[in-house]
């Protein structure tokens, strides 16, 4: 007899969020090219999207259970809603930090990392 299937599969979010941290780690490399501060700029930027990627996946994928189906959809708008809130407050954070910073290089991480997000679905098949 077949295991029942789970209403939500977490594998694709883990290997995203995988991705994520390794395009975050050649941002942050290829960034030292530009000096230090280019690199801690472009790592904080890449960190904001990658913290907030991992908040959406935990809240959205922790339930599963054709039971859970409320719950689960629950989990997903409080996930990009909260996500939505820590990308603003991370962006807001960063502002207030006593070092100098490129607000380039901050955007530039921020969306190569976000960038593995939307293009996701053209290698997670």
């Amino acid at each position: 007899m077949s295991q029942p299937q789970p209403l939500v599969n977490a594998k694709p979010a883990v290997q995203l969020l995988k991705g994520q941290l390794i395009v975050t780690v050649i941002v942050i490399l290829l960034a030292f090219i530009g000096g230090q501060k280019t690199a801690y700029s472009a790592g904080l930027g890449a960190l904001i999207a990658l913290v907030a990627s991992a908040y959406f996946a935990w809240e959205a994928f922790r339930f599963g259970g054709a039971t859970a189906s409320g719950r689960i959809l629950g989990g997903f708008y409080r996930g990009i809603i909260g996500k939505f809130v820590l990308v603003i407050m991370g962006f807001a954070l960063v502002q207030h930090l006593p070092i100098a910073l490129s607000m380039a290089a901050l955007f530039i991480g921020f969306v190569v990392v976000q960038a593995v997000v939307w293009l996701a679905p053209l290698w997670l098949t």
